[in-house]
Formats: structure tokens, C-alpha cells, sequence
């Protein structure tokens, strides 16, 4: 879990001249963040906390907006803004730093109560994540309008926010699949989903390689591999379905959190034995490859629903649209 403390204070009200103590806010912004700086040291709820670094970031984005329109105002002194996270020294006389940290800070946290929640309510944690990538987009937006940022960090670089928002949003197609898993959904909404997850997963890791993204995709592609073979099944093509399972569903699959997708993936090899035995006893289709399925790197530039090969010709329903409908409830 990241933690944060603020390590320096910044008194804003000594920074201006006294003729627009009155016009700015400058002492209500000091309140805020002493306040923030001492509960950071003993962190309450998460939820609490959060409130406060919201409060803070309105503030502050107040002060700043009248600092930006008073360009004319000659400050009393320059403040540096001075953070630890996670025991790692972050400043800068920027004022733009701290909207950066503030925003970083309630977007981890927004993460943190997700992945939390992940465990008894799928449902929920997809919302904390969403509102974890509207927080990290806006951090985006201030960041480029620093243009002289010398910091070597990875909350001032802008692949790793984007690495970061593409996570969560591959975390969000996860916690969709999961729910959509339990209430038994059809085969191939999930396929449409597991594609969406691949196409996060791998702006992700294009964006900022990692082992923890190469994990996440390699999940993906494997739940997309599985609901690829349970519609072939379904459409009697018993050798292909076979063939998708033995070809690329065979080796550990680590799902986290996601209890039911877990339990899926756990079983494959029962589910590929009770296959074959059908096959072997009643089908006797040959097992043989499947036609492809569209490469992760060609999803990274497809806003669109690819749908399954195999069912190309017969798909008159808009995928997107079908995939909403039927997890309409769970976004």
C-alpha cells in the first residue's frame, strides 16, 4: 500500500502580499493542507482521507487559478513543495507539483478501495476504479502543462499515467468478466470483454513495460482463448474447441482477487478431459486449429468489438451493444 506524507509546510497567506490576502484564499488553502499534512501521519478511513486531499485539491486549484489571472502579483517568496511517497523525496518550486501529487494520491487510493473490495463486491471496486481513471486522466491534463519538469519520477511521466489509466481499465473489463461469470453470461459477451481487457492490457504494457503488465495481459489473452473455445463448443465445432484449450490454455494462471474467474480457469483441466471423452465417444470431430484469433497489437488500435472469428458471417447484432445490454448492471 503507497503511503504518503507531506514533509514541508507551506505557510500561502506569508507568500502573498498582504493587499490580496483578502481577494485570494490563501489562509483557508494553509488550513487545508496543515490538515491534510497531520492526518497523512495517522491516516483515518480511506474514504476520510480522501475527502480531505478533495477539499485540498479545490482549494488549492482556487488559489492557483488566481494566481494564473494576477500574473502581475510579485510574491513575498518562492514556496517549495516537498512530498515523500513511499519514502521517496519528491520537490519542486513548481506550483504545478502539487495538483500532480494530489491528484496521484486520491487515484491510488481510489484503486486501493477497489482492489479491496474486489473480494465481496466486484460490482462496487468497478466503480472505485473508474472513478481512479476520471482522477488519473485529470493529473494528465496538468501535466502537460508543465513544460520545464525535471523531476525523474514516475508520477511526473506521462507513459507511466497512461500505463496506469490503461491498468485500471483492463482491471474494470476483469471485474465485468468475474460478475459476468457468476450470473452465468453468455460465452461471447465475455469474449467481447476479454478483448476489451486485451486491448488496456497491452496500451498498458506498451505504455510502461512491467512484469505486473505482462502478467495482466497474459491473463486476458487466456480468458479470452477460454471463451473463444466454449462458443466453439457450443456451435458443435467439438475438435476446435479442443484444439483452442490444448494449444493455448495449458500452464498457470494466477487471476488474484477474481474468485470466479479463478475457479475457471483452475478447472480447465477437467473441462478439457470431459470434452475430449464427448468427443472420443459421440462427436468424433477431428482436433484442429480454429481460425486465429486478431493479435493483441492489432487490438491496441481498435476502438471497435472485434467479433469472433467463426461467427463473423452470422452476427447481425452489434457486438458493442449486446455487451452493454447484457452487463448494463454491472458497470
Amino acid at each position: 500500500m503507497e503511503r504518503f506524507h507531506i514533509r514541508e509546510s507551506v505557510i500561502f497567506e506569508d507568500i502573498l502580499p498582504d493587499e490580496y490576502l483578502k481577494l485570494s484564499n490563501a489562509m483557508k488553502v494553509s488550513r487545508s493542507r496543515m490538515s491534510l499534512q497531520q492526518m497523512l501521519d495517522d491516516p483515518p478511513d480511506t474514504m476520510q482521507l480522501i475527502g480531505k486531499f478533495i477539499e485540498y485539491d479545490t482549494h488549492y486549484n482556487d488559489l492557483l487559478y488566481f494566481l494564473t489571472t494576477n500574473r502581475q502579483i510579485k510574491l513575498n517568496t518562492q514556496p517549495v513543495f516537498h512530498w515523500y511517497i513511499n519514502n521517496t523525496s519528491i520537490e519542486s518550486s513548481c506550483w504545478l507539483l502539487e495538483p500532480i501529487l494530489i491528484k496521484h494520491a486520491i487515484s491510488t487510493l481510489y484503486e486501493q478501495q477497489g482492489m479491496s473490495l474486489l473480494r465481496e463486491n466486484v460490482k462496487e471496486a468497478n466503480k472505485f476504479f473508474k472513478l481512479s481513471v476520471k482522477t488519473r486522466e485529470d493529473l494528465i491534463t496538468v501535466l502537460n502543462r508543465w513544460k520545464w519538469k525535471h523531476i525523474r519520477n514516475n508520477i511526473t511521466q506521462k507513459e507511466w499515467n497512461i500505463s496506469k489509466i490503461n491498468t485500471l481499465k483492463t482491471q474494470q473489463s476483469l471485474a465485468m468478466i468475474d460478475v459476468g461469470i457468476s450470473k452465468h453470461s453468455a460465452s461471447k459477451t465475455l469474449f467481447t470483454v476479454s478483448q476489451r481487457a486485451i486491448r488496456h492490457a497491452s496500451l498498458a504494457y506498451k505504455a510502461w513495460p512491467s512484469d505486473y503488465n505482462q502478467k495482466v495481459l497474459h491473463l486476458s489473452e487466456a480468458l479470452r482463448y477460454l471463451f473463444s473455445s466454449n462458443m466453439l463448443w457450443s456451435e458443435a465445432k467439438y475438435g476446435q474447441s479442443i484444439y483452442r484449450i490444448e494449444h493455448w490454455l495449458m500452464g498457470d494462471f494466477d487471476a488474484g482477487p477474481y474468485k470466479n474467474i479463478q475457479e475457471q480457469l483452475t478447472g480447465l483441466l477437467f473441462l478439457l478431459s470431459e470434452r475430449k471423452k464427448d468427443n472420443e465417444s459421440i462427436y468424433f470431430h477431428k482436433v484442429e486449429a480454429a481460425p486465429s484469433l486478431i493479435e493483441p497489437c492489432q487490438l491496441m488500435y481498435n476502438n471497435e468489438d472485434v467479433p469472433h472469428p467463426a461467427f463473423e458471417e452470422k452476427a447481425p447484432l452489434n457486438e458493442t451493444h449486446e455487451t452493454e445490454l447484457d452487463l448494463k448492471s454491472d458497470e
